[in-house]
Parts: C-alpha cells; sequence; structure tokens
C-alpha cells in the first residue's frame, strides 16, 4: 500500500480513466465534462490534455449557442462584415455598423460545425486514453 502512494493521489487518475471511457464510448457530454474536470485535478499532464479538450468542448458550445440564439437575437449573431472591413463571427453584445453576410443559414452551418466538433474531440479524447493506456506506467518503475 505505502507504494502506491496517498488514496487520493492515485485513486483520483483511475477514476478520471473511469469516467472518461464511459464517456468516449457513449458520447454523454455530462459524462465528458465531468471526466475532464476529474482529469484536470489528477495531474499536470493529464491536466493540460484536459484543459486542450475542455477549451474544444467550449467552443462547440459556442457554435450551439450560436445557433440556438440566432432566431431570437438575430441582429448580434452570425457573420458581420463592418464598414471598415473587417469580419466578425459570433454573438456580439451590440454590433458596429454592419452587415449579416449569412442570415439563418448560420444556424445549419453553426450546427453542423458543433456535431463534427463534438464527435472529432470524443473520437480524439479516445485515441489519447487508449494511446496513455499501452504506454507503461511510471507507477510500476517506484
Amino acid at each position: 500500500m505505502a507504494k502506491l502512494g496517498e488514496p487520493e493521489e492515485y485513486l483520483l487518475p483511475v477514476l478520471a480513466d473511469s469516467v472518461l471511457e464511459r464517456a468516449t464510448r457513449t458520447y454523454n457530454p455530462l459524462a465528458l465534462l465531468r471526466g475532464l474536470h476529474l482529469s484536470l485535478r489528477a495531474g499536470s499532464r493529464r491536466a493540460v490534455i484536459a484543459f486542450g479538450f475542455a477549451l474544444g468542448y467550449l467552443l462547440l458550445a459556442i457554435f450551439v449557442a450560436m445557433a440556438i440564439t440566432k432566431p431570437f437575437w438575430g441582429d448580434h449573431v452570425g457573420l458581420f462584415r463592418g464598414d471598415d472591413g473587417f469580419y466578425t463571427f459570433g454573438i456580439l453584445a451590440s454590433p458596429q455598423p454592419s452587415r449579416e453576410l449569412l442570415g439563418l443559414w448560420i444556424i445549419p452551418i453553426a450546427g453542423a460545425i458543433a456535431i463534427l466538433l463534438y464527435a472529432g474531440l470524443t473520437r480524439a479524447l479516445r485515441a489519447v486514453r487508449r494511446a496513455r493506456s499501452t504506454q507503461p506506467s511510471n507507477r510500476s518503475k517506484r
């Protein structure tokens, strides 16, 4: 038992792996969030990887929010070309004088991007986990 270390130090990565294993198989978004949270707490290397995936899922949430809010807040969501020639994409609190270029097409575009991001990130997470599980453990070297 002494070789394993503190229970929290040993069990947190195991629990994170278990939750992520189930989440990547089922594509359950709540389990993915819980697994990423546990991975962030599990250690520095895991935290960097989990933080990268968390940013990816945050980007996915922004695209979902764009698709949902466009019908209700249409003047503030989309792809805008300002009078100064600059383009702005996303949800804007107060758009500058500009022209919205995509109209309601932003809904299926943002939805498709969100679906592709979700599937891609979840498969990449599964691949990272699989690659990590085939590497020799540092614990066996203690």
